[in-house]
């Protein structure tokens, strides 16, 4: 009968021990995936910028030259830029 009381006590300390480390584990795992994301998202921020200057300088371009081409590649450039720049701040509002 004392067998058996030792045993439940054990498994009721290994599920509790296992219960902590998985939350440990989860709160560990949440901010590394967070910091991970936010590098991998830095390239992605640096063509947004990239896009946005070069429309900007297609733009003026076009105005200088009257080539409305490039003009309005210029201004096409620049909506796509802002379009991933909204998308991007959609996807880090959740971190």
């Amino acid at each position: 009968m004392a067998k058996a009381r030792n045993t439940r006590k054990l498994d009721t300390m290994s599920i509790t021990v296992l219960l902590v480390m998985a939350i440990f584990g989860g709160i560990v795992g949440y901010y590394i995936g967070r910091a991970s994301l936010t590098n991998q998202l830095a390239p992605f921020r640096e063509s947004v910028t990239m896009m946005d200057s070069l429309g900007k300088m297609m733009e003026q371009r076009g105005t200088r030259y009257g080539d409305r081409e490039l003009r309005d590649g210029g201004r096409i450039m620049m909506e796509k830029g802002g379009m991933m720049n909204s998308a991007m701040e959609t996807m880090m509002k959740g971190y």
